[in-house]
């Protein structure tokens, strides 16, 4: 890590030099050089691009030596956040509609302006989408997407033809269910990328950010994690057995199907779903006023707020009288004898309970 010289203290920006030593055989053939040069030019082209959502490139150099000493891939870029979209959904496993429309915009737009210049991605994850401080307002977030174009580059030219011993082989990722890959994926082959597979891998981002990093474990495929957030909005009371699914507005459901459910249509980008989130006017009281027929309920992740929403409604629901004391209205719905099912859910939400005071009844 370096910095640079600046007068202003406040405009310093803490960069990064990376330098990638090909030390095998392979990089020294004519072969091997000409994927290294496609690297280079690709990340030259990167280094073009200023976007406030995207993690800067500014310098690349490629070394390739006459003699027998080993090519050198050096990039100097901007340090990327040390906190990601990953840490922050391991911490509270969902983020409300508003912050995920938000971060789900400024992705889309770094994204459009790596596709403006004829690159893709390659690996969005919720690991490569750092979150840095908004120097214009500096209680906010903003999105800062890393890894771009080079990076996943780099890891498949180390898999099929390993850097050197000098650096250990690639970790095995993750196996994803059929049910979630892109048809650039299934179609072709897991090292063929397009803009169309960068947008499936943003929509995979957008339920994660909305039902949890585990969605694609806990949804056979893409269609059944929209439809069960689309079902959960019409009938709010599945809150009560499904604690892991969260219900999304109908923009959210149509921006998550355009991104991820294959269809005929090939005209969807970046600037696509960019206008139609604009034209939906989303905002934070669109989002969570109250209510109206065929509206989400949003879930906040908050145990303390999601338990008080399940007490009211099983008390709606169920038609049991309420008690000025907490304890004593818990007490009554444990002890809902024709409702066993009942009971046991208010048990689990209700948590154990004191004794009551001598006026309670």
């Amino acid at each position: 890590m370096a910095e640079p010289v600046c007068d202003d203290l406040k405009q310093i920006l803490p960069l990064e030099l990376h330098i990638f030593t090909f030390q095998s055989s392979y990089y020294s053939t004519s072969q091997g050089r000409k994927k290294l040069k496609q690297a280079e030019e690709e990340i030259k082209e990167l280094a073009s691009i200023r976007h406030p959502n995207l993690v800067s490139v500014f310098a690349v150099k490629l070394n390739l030596p006459q003699s027998n000493n080993p090519a050198q891939l050096i990039v100097l870029m901007e340090q990327a956040p040390a906190i990601t979209l990953q840490d922050v959904l391991g911490d509270s496993h969902s983020l409300r509609e508003d912050r995920a429309t938000q971060y789900l915009t400024q992705t889309l737009k770094a994204l459009n302006a790596i596709h403006t210049r004829n690159l893709v991605h390659r690996g969005i994850t919720a690991r490569c989408i750092g979150l840095a401080t908004d120097h214009n307002n500096p209680s906010q977030k903003i999105i800062k997407l890393g890894k771009a174009v080079f990076y996943t580059q780099l890891l498949d030219l180390h898999r099929s033809n390993s850097f050197g011993h000098h650096i250990p082989p690639v970790p095995d990722e993750a196996p994803i269910g059929d049910g979630w890959l892109s048809r650039d994926v299934k179609n072709e082959s897991a090292l063929f990328y397009t803009r169309r597979r960068d947008i499936h891998a943003v929509g995979v981002v957008l339920l994660q950010m909305l039902m949890g990093l585990d969605v694609i474990e806990r949804f056979s495929d893409v269609n059944a994690a929209i439809h069960a957030c689309v079902y959960l909005s019409s009938h709010p009371l599945s809150l009560l057995t499904d604690w892991h699914v969260a219900s999304i507005s109908p923009v959210m459901a149509r921006m998550a199907t355009s991104m991820l459910v294959d269809t005929k249509k090939n005209g969807i980008s970046c600037m696509s779903l960019l206008s139609e989130l604009a034209a939906a006017h989303i905002s934070e009281s669109d989002l969570f006023r109250t209510p109206a027929p065929n509206r989400a309920i949003p879930i906040v992740i908050s145990s303390t707020s999601r338990e008080h929403l399940v007490i009211v409604l099983l008390l709606k629901r169920f038609q049991i009288p309420t008690h000025p004391c907490r304890a004593c209205t818990m007490a009554r719905l444990r002890s809902t004898s024709s409702h066993r099912e009942l009971s046991g859910l208010a048990m689990r939400v209700g948590g154990k309970t004191t004794g009551r005071s001598s006026n309670c009844w």
